[in-house]
């Protein structure tokens, strides 16, 4: 076989399944194969591999297909001792065909319960970061009312101040002791009774300073009733201010709680409806086929529940999950290049 032969038989039996198929003139020589596992060594295919179920099927059809021409030729021929190996391979072969079937559908569950965590874990951040969101908005908007509130207090302190300031300091008031002095020195020194008057006079003039210091201090009392008001509605609108952001912040909490709780039962139901639609495909008989017997609705991977992790994911803005197939470029080794391999650039 030319190097040009073995390059392309090499890219047929790598390339993608989706075109995958053996054709009768580069077809491996199955005969000498005892197993499914042999027939896919042949094609690059191991076990560990991520493959679709047409490569699958593809692979086991050829070789049944063999064993089968090869087990009438046998038959045929009356040597039933290599048609009983023969068929015993047979079972072999549907027997690893199914295996090959059951641990890709594994690997199709456990892809989609990776996706499912993702996707928990995308939403559960969401709704953290949301949470976080609206905490910062509220505290945002309560300072916000709470700066403008001081403020319109301080324009009332100062407003106050500058009122006090401005205040005309009323007529003087004396006691009336102080106006019964007064009163009777005058009605005396009408009778000419002055030093009576002089008496009078004198405790009226000790009695001034004092009346002077009621007198301001009266005053004074009349600026401090008006500061000791505000004050007392300063403190009122505080208590009414802390009620009204303690209720704030209490409802936003129960607002947020409730709504994590919601999330917590939707995310439990979707994964027990995965881990229960898994359980149902599980259970279904393995089919050797490429299109199984059961025909799948429209859509049916947009809305099946064994695909559930892979839907919660797109609709939360997730990039499209696609199939994890290798490319051929991935899983060429390059430091042991094919036969035939051509460099394009040195």
């Amino acid at each position: 076989m030319s190097n040009s032969d073995t390059l392309r038989a090499a890219r047929q039996s790598l390339q993608s399944f989706d075109d995958f198929q053996v054709k009768e003139t580069d077809k491996k020589d199955l005969t000498k194969v005892k197993s499914l596992t042999e027939a896919c060594a042949l094609y690059g295919i191991k076990k560990s591999d991520l493959i679709t179920r047409r490569e699958l099927i593809s692979v086991y059809k050829k070789l049944r297909d063999v064993k089968e021409r090869e087990y009438h030729h046998l038959v045929d021929q009356s040597q039933y001792k290599k048609a009983k190996v023969v068929s015993q391979q047979l079972k072999k072969i549907n027997e690893e065909c199914d295996e090959w079937l059951v641990l890709a559908l594994d690997r199709k569950h456990l892809e989609q319960q990776k996706l499912m965590e993702k996707a928990r874990k995308i939403r559960f951040a969401q709704a953290e970061s949301k949470d976080k969101d609206e905490r910062m908005v509220t505290q945002k908007m309560l300072k916000s009312q709470n700066d403008e509130k001081d403020a319109a207090l301080l324009a009332r302190k100062e407003e106050l101040e500058a009122h006090i300031k401005q205040m005309p300091k009323p007529r003087m008031r004396f006691s009336k002791y102080y106006v019964d002095l007064l009163n009777s020195e005058k009605h005396l020194a009408r009778l000419e009774r002055f030093d009576e008057a002089a008496d009078m006079a004198k405790k009226r003039h000790l009695l001034y300073p004092s009346e002077v210091e009621n007198f301001e201090a009266s005053f004074q009392h009349k600026k401090e009733a008006l500061r000791k008001k505000l004050a007392a509605k300063e403190e009122f609108e505080k208590v009414r201010r802390y009620e009204y952001n303690r209720n704030v912040n209490h409802l936003l909490k129960v607002r947020q709680q409730g709504r994590s709780k919601v999330l917590v039962q939707n995310q439990k139901n979707l994964e027990t409806d995965l881990k229960h639609s898994q359980f149902l495909e599980s259970q279904e008989k393995p089919e050797r086929v490429f299109h199984p017997s059961v025909t799948r609705r429209e859509h049916y991977r947009e809305t099946a529940g064994v695909f559930r992790g892979e839907q919660l994911l797109q609709s939360l803005g997730g990039k499209e999950h696609k199939s994890n197939v290798p490319a051929l470029c991935e899983i060429h080794d390059f430091e042991q290049e094919l036969d035939g391999t051509i460099r394009l650039t040195e």
